[in-house]
């Protein structure tokens, strides 16, 4: 299956997660495609699944919203409908956090699986359980 790992936004740590993503998902059945969201816009008509990985910001500066809406309109993700999303930990993430699923929601996909990630061994504990959903509808 093709899979999108889309990070947006400046931090190392959610590239780093996005790159460990792929790395760990990636098998005989599964081919993962990391995509800086912030330089690239490739096509994607072929992603079944995409797992997004966006900067939280900074407490008093702005989120990557803009970013991300940007992206999803500039980008063809028509066949994947299905979407993971992980934004790093700081305080107060939660309206960023909630702001990134409204959008993802209203581009018509459906969270399979949200996160906020504090680091690397945490995404590791969580990609031991972590299943892609059986049908794509």
């Amino acid at each position: 299956m093709q899979i999108a790992a889309i990070h947006i936004g400046e931090n190392n740590h959610i590239k780093n997660f996005a790159k460990e993503f792929a790395k760990k998902i990636s098998n005989n059945s599964n081919f993962v495609t990391v995509v800086d969201g912030l330089l690239e816009r490739p096509m994607m008509g072929g992603f079944k699944y995409v797992a997004f990985f966006i900067d939280s910001g900074k407490l008093f500066s702005k989120n990557y919203s803009k970013e991300l809406t940007t992206f999803l309109k500039e980008v063809n993700i028509h066949n994947a409908s299905h979407a993971s999303l992980f934004i790093n930990d700081r305080m107060f993430v939660d309206k960023s956090f909630l702001s990134y699923m409204r959008i993802l929601e209203e581009g018509g996909f459906i969270l399979h699986f949200t996160e906020i990630l504090k680091d690397l061994k945490e995404l590791d504990y969580i990609l031991e359980d972590f299943k892609l959903p059986d049908k794509f509808d």
